[in-house]
C-alpha cells in the first residue's frame, strides 16, 4: 500500500551491468494498492531497486517466467 501523496520508482539493471534503468514511477492518488507491472527485456539476470518517498508498504512481489526459443 502507498499513502496519498507518496512517490514510488523502480529501477531494473540487466546483466550486472551497473546501470539502473528507471522503468516506472508511481504517484499515489490515495491510500491503496497499486500494480506496478515491471517487464523486463530478454537477459541473462537482472536486479530490481525500488526507491520511495512518503509512507509506502510491498505485500507481495511475483514473477512470471516463460521459455523462450534461442530465436525469440
Amino acid at each position: 500500500k502507498i499513502a496519498l501523496g507518496a512517490v514510488l520508482k523502480a529501477f531494473i539493471q540487466y546483466d550486472s551491468s551497473g546501470t539502473w534503468k528507471s522503468v516506472a514511477t508511481l504517484t499515489a492518488a490515495g491510500k491503496r494498492s497499486y500494480y506496478l507491472p515491471v517487464v523486463p527485456h530478454r537477459c541473462d539476470h537482472f536486479r530490481v531497486r525500488i526507491e520511495a518517498t512518503g509512507e509506502w508498504a510491498l505485500h507481495s512481489l511475483a514473477i512470471e517466467y516463460y521459455a523462450g526459443s534461442a530465436l525469440h
